[in-house]
């Protein structure tokens, strides 16, 4: 990654969370009254997304402060130009600082293929329950075939090998008055996600059944990034990065752990001339 050495006064007032305990006010010394922070390493978002390796960040909400040990964060995993987001199935910040970034993936397709088998059991259950209600009745209202037919498809979903693929990203950013300076930057990419099909009942009160199981479904991912320094410390690991706006989003954190572990890591959007970036679309 492109390095910039530059030296800023610490902005936004930093907080800091520990494991054990509340927030703890330990910014870096302080020097000649004013307290400074060390910023010898600015990136551009680009430059960090766009790596060989994978690159694992997280969106948090601050809540009623910075984010902690106890927040559970959407991950997001960037390679060669594309992306994917996860959720993290109540895997904690504290949890994270424990795990390599490949314990990381693991766990959370482990549980992403956990909770589809839970939710297939859930659905056959339901199923079976519509048809023995229904050849309770006098006059029967469902096909008994299609219901089986319907079992039969998610008990073969549930041997089916799903490998959700990480798609192309683009970043896009949005200038000022001028067309010199970035006010924000979006990230957009679509993403698929696993979902079992909606069994449901028509005007005239008989259900649908498929046979088959659609299992991929695809949405579209958009996140805006405003500027400014989004860190903080969980466990003696700094998480570094921007901040997110919009959409409901406002002040929530952008971040990726830092592997130097210094918290002097920081991020910045990308302005007019990034290579890859498109402006004002």
């Amino acid at each position: 990654m492109k390095k910039i050495v530059m030296t800023a006064i610490i902005f936004c007032g930093l907080a800091l969370t520990g494991c054990n305990g509340g927030n703890t006010d330990k910014g870096l010394p302080a020097t000649g009254g004013e307290r400074h922070t060390a910023i010898p390493e600015e990136t551009p978002i680009s430059e960090a997304f766009n790596q060989k390796d994978q690159q694992i960040w997280y969106s948090l909400s601050p809540n009623d402060g910075t984010p902690g040990k106890d927040s559970i964060p959407t991950i997001y995993v960037f390679q060669d130009g594309n992306a994917q987001v996860y959720k993290s199935n109540g895997l904690t910040m504290s949890k994270i600082t424990k795990m390599s970034d490949g314990e990381i993936i693991k766990n959370i397709k482990e549980s992403e293929k956990s909770e589809l088998s839970d939710s297939i059991d859930k659905r056959i259950q339901e199923l079976k329950q519509d048809k023995e209600r229904d050849q309770k009745m006098s006059e029967p209202l469902l096909n008994s075939s299609q219901i089986d037919a319907a079992i039969a498809a998610l008990e073969k979903a549930r041997t089916t090998k799903l490998k959700v693929e990480p798609q192309p990203y683009t970043l896009n950013i949005e200038t000022d008055s001028t067309g010199n300076r970035t006010e924000r930057e979006s990230l957009t990419f679509d993403t698929y996600f696993i979902s079992l099909p909606d069994y449901s009942m028509n005007e005239i009160g008989d259900e649908y059944f498929s046979d088959t199981v659609e299992l991929k479904e695809k949405d579209t991912e958009n996140l805006y990034f405003s500027s400014g320094y989004a860190k903080f410390e969980v466990c003696d690991q700094w998480f570094t990065g921007v901040y997110l706006t919009g959409l409901g989003k406002e002040g929530n954190y952008f971040v990726t752990r830092d592997p130097e572990k210094t918290g002097e890591l920081s991020f910045i959007l990308d302005q007019p001339g990034a290579k890859g970036v498109t402006i004002d679309e």
